[in-house]
């Protein structure tokens, strides 16, 4: 990364941040030659990025910055972030003497981020005290911002508090928070400089070059030529074509594309593949059209503007397909078969891990939506979260979303296949005995509708087959239902003309033929293999010899009955009554479906996307629960990528592969388990994302902003939740925090008492079991408190013990019933 986009990058955020929040900030006023296209304070050369976030008349000899500093650093590719209080020591007039006066005060307060300061020995000739932060360097922009909006959020607060103080104390001094409008006029004095002194650079452009972009008309003869455009660069452009506004970013492409099936090998990254594809159409248009890439600081060629432009968004920069190139691809390309859908780009399998109550199975819920609807999380979260359930239960009744929870006694059994027992309802003669069948599990009826769904749109001949076939199955069943029920058993003709006739049908909807009205011999004819020989007549065309054709296409069965049926099912004209699907169809009847089919011949980029939920992943043995099929769901192992893999389960010895289209969400609750005390192998397979503490939820989603008045007590339920965990941190970790959902449905102090009491005092009692003294310094005494010492005698021992008979503590949980006693409990927590 270059400063440049450093410092795009940063503002950009902070932009996002003053619509939010309102906070506003400083740009650069003027510039020295150089630094006309800079944003703010700083300098290439020292790679920092300065602003503040109130305007404060001071000025003193060599000063050069705001007595007030926000700076942000780059530094080998990392980054970090600092607030600087700086003023002399020796200010000549009556408000610089009131700046520094204003800043000794601000540097004694307290509460976060104050309490990291480190201020500047009283015999330095200026103040500079300084606020770092908590790491000392970053390399992921996510927990960079997180962490600056964290300190930002309890920073400028505090600061607006004390200078209110001090300007009511000192009405003459000259400071205030900047404004709205001192954003526009810092805005436009930066649209004038561009003016002046040309547009903003390109990420990279040193400005030696000048970069004309290609027409359309040139696109679509470059995209026509194959040797300009390999195969690969077309999935590749395509799959930045399908995201959100036509852009996504590096990480999010390359997450993408891995597993499609490209030419060149598994390595294909969005980098590579653009510099190769940029350096042949260099080759092709340079006497043409002169062309000149821009390039970076050490002077090379950057090949991606030619397709792209950029921005900065989220703390990532997103590259968005230039217009003309998407009228290009739009006229020349064939878009009727999708690459990948995912515009979000959520990962195949990813975990959300955090303490208790911290909305992890909420988030799911988004992410589930958001997944099967193909659009952008963000766009879920923005609708109303009523909305959004209705929409979710839907999906479940359509079979779009499953949703499971490991424990410690669930199997392999449970979750693949196994045997299970059934009591037996067929059959008058065995009917209540107990037998056994091979049943599928969680996982493979989720990968079952998910495979059903691309044999759904499929346009190939077999899959049309199968579905064709098995829809006029299910009406002759409905046929041979209500003439059974009129008791008129239902007349087939075998191969050789002789009559058979269906008298039953299992609970599976599997015939049974007999051999006359009243015979006694009955031969079952199956749906999943009556589709199975159905596809292999099509494949062949014709049969000659039922005796050799249908023991090759499905194994040992009764050959006159299987056919007779077949033929029965394939000459049926279901009527209206029977034609009528049923709405959802079960798990049984699509594996029959699938079954039998070649699934390599599946287009599961055009299929339906289906979400597989596992809540409290960490809490099951996922090594014994998955077994082989953990290397299933890595991306490139799935159906149809280049690297696939299918394994023979143990139980009914069918060959099984993951569908692409099957997203896995898992959840884990670090309170229980860390994320390094998971399976390596899970980890390897599973992006993890933290769903942490967020007291700015409270603040959003809570009726009162978060604010509950006990007694003569105004509690700010945010900043009592950051309390609390800042102490559990310190005693315990990070991983043992309580989430902001405790106090979300707080509406008063009994919501308050009924949260401690029910709630957030037993879970941090088995935090702290057998510690208790801990847990009285996170929640005070008020609802940990020691009770009378006791004493006791004990008998004569031979061995030497320890002597128990002194005095010891014991703890008891007083529960606050009253406003009175909350109010007690909480002043000795610490509020006030």
């Amino acid at each position: 990364m270059n400063y440049r986009e450093f410092e795009d990058t940063i503002y950009e955020q902070l932009k996002q941040w003053r619509t939010a929040y309102g906070w506003h900030f400083s740009m650069r006023k003027n510039a020295s030659t150089g630094s006309e296209r800079d944003r703010f304070i700083g300098t290439y050369k020292n790679s920092y990025a300065g602003t503040t976030f109130w305007k404060i008349k001071a000025g003193y000899p060599g000063s050069s910055s705001d007595t007030i500093n926000l700076m942000c650093t780059l530094e080998g590719g990392e980054y970090d972030y600092k607030f600087e209080l700086r003023h002399t020591r020796s200010p000549e007039d009556h408000q610089n003497q009131l700046v520094l006066r204003f800043l000794e005060r601000l540097s004694e307060s307290e509460g976060p981020p104050f309490d990291r300061i480190q201020r500047t020995p009283s015999d330095r000739k200026h103040l500079v005290d300084v606020i770092r932060s908590p790491q000392r360097k970053y390399s992921e922009w996510e927990t960079f911002f997180e962490d600056l909006r964290q300190d930002l959020a309890g920073f400028i607060p505090l600061v607006d508090a004390v200078l209110e103080d001090f300007c009511t104390e000192y009405p003459e001094f000259e400071a205030a928070r900047l404004t709205a409008e001192d954003s526009k006029l810092f805005e436009n004095k930066y649209e004038e400089r561009l003016a002046k002194h040309g547009r903003t650079r390109l990420p990279g452009d040193n400005g030696s070059k000048s970069f004309v972009p290609l027409g359309r008309k040139t696109w679509e003869r470059l995209l026509r030529d194959q040797e300009v455009f390999e195969p690969d660069d077309v999935v590749l452009l395509k799959v930045i074509y399908q995201s959100p506004d036509r852009e996504n970013n590096a990480k999010a492409i390359d997450a993408l594309i891995k597993g499609l099936p490209f030419n060149e090998g598994e390595n294909v990254r969005v980098n590579g593949a653009v510099s190769r594809l940029g350096k042949r159409i260099g080759k092709a248009l340079r006497e043409e059209h002169d062309l000149v890439f821009p390039e970076n600081n050490e002077g090379r060629d950057v090949y991606w503007p030619l397709f792209f432009t950029g921005r900065t968004r989220d703390g990532l920069f997103f590259w968005k397909l230039r217009p003309e190139l998407v009228a290009a691809m739009e006229s020349v390309l064939d878009f009727s078969r999708q690459i990948r859908r995912l515009a979000n780009a959520s990962p195949l399998n990813q975990i959300f891990y955090g303490p208790p109550g911290t909305g992890k199975t909420y988030a799911t819920i988004t992410h589930a939506v958001a997944i099967v609807e193909n659009v952008a999380v963000a766009t879920v979260e923005e609708e109303e979260r009523s909305e959004v359930l209705r929409r979710y239960r839907r999906y479940q009744q359509e079979r779009r979303i499953a949703f499971t929870t490991f424990h410690q006694s669930l199997s392999y059994e449970d979750f693949v296949e196994g045997l299970k027992p059934r009591i037996n309802k067929d059959s008058e003669e065995e009917a209540g005995e107990v037998e056994y069948e091979i049943k599928q599990g969680i996982f493979r009826d989720a990968t079952t509708t998910a495979i059903y769904s691309a044999v759904e749109v499929s346009e190939a001949d077999e899959e049309r087959t199968a579905l064709n076939f098995a829809e006029k199955y299910d009406a002759f069943v409905k046929m041979v239902q209500m003439n059974l029920a009129a008791e008129e058993p239902v007349e087939l003709k075998t191969w050789t003309g002789k009559k058979v006739y269906i008298r039953e049908l299992s609970e599976k909807k599997s015939m049974w033929i007999y051999h006359g009205t009243d015979g006694e011999t009955k031969h079952t004819v199956s749906r999943q293999r009556l589709i199975k020989l159905n596809n292999k007549i099509k494949e062949k065309g014709e049969i000659n010899n039922i005796n050799k054709f249908i023991p090759e296409a499905i194994g040992g069965a009764n050959y006159s009955a299987y056919y007779a049926a077949w033929k029965a099912v394939q000459d049926f004209v279901p009527s209206i009554e029977t034609a009528q699907k049923d709405e959802y169809s079960s798990v049984d009847e699509k594996a029959d479906i699938i079954s039998g089919l070649d699934l390599s011949e599946l287009n599961f980029d055009v299929a339906p996307a289906h979400v597989l939920i596992i809540d409290e992943i960490n809490r099951g043995n996922v090594s014994a629960i998955l077994g082989e099929l953990i290397t299933l769901l890595e991306p490139d192992k799935r159906l149809g990528a280049r690297e696939e893999l299918r394994v023979t389960l143990p139980y009914s010895r069918e060959e099984f592969g993951v569908p692409p289209n099957l997203y896995v969400i898992g959840t884990m609750n670090t309170a229980d388990r860390s994320v390094e005390a998971l399976d390596a192998a899970l980890r390897r397979r599973f992006t993890f994302r933290e769903v942490a503490p967020d007291p700015q939820v409270i603040t959003r989603e809570h009726a009162t902003s978060g604010q509950v008045q006990v007694s003569d007590l105004d509690v700010d339920l945010g900043e009592l939740l950051q309390l609390i965990n800042r102490r559990i941190k310190v005693l315990k970790d990070a991983d043992h925090q309580i989430g902001h959902s405790y106090f979300l449905r707080v509406r008063d102090w009994r919501g308050l008492a009924t949260a401690f009491n029910d709630r957030i005092i037993p879970l941090l009692r088995e935090y702290f079991f057998a510690n208790y003294g801990q847990l009285q310094l996170v929640v005070g005494k008020g609802f940990c408190a020691v009770e009378a010492t006791e004493t006791t005698d004990f008998a004569i021992a031979d061995d030497e013990v320890e002597d128990y008979g002194r005095d010891y503590r014991s703890y008891h949980f007083p529960a606050p019933n009253t406003e009175g006693e909350l109010a007690d409990a909480l002043r000795q927590l610490g509020l006030s």
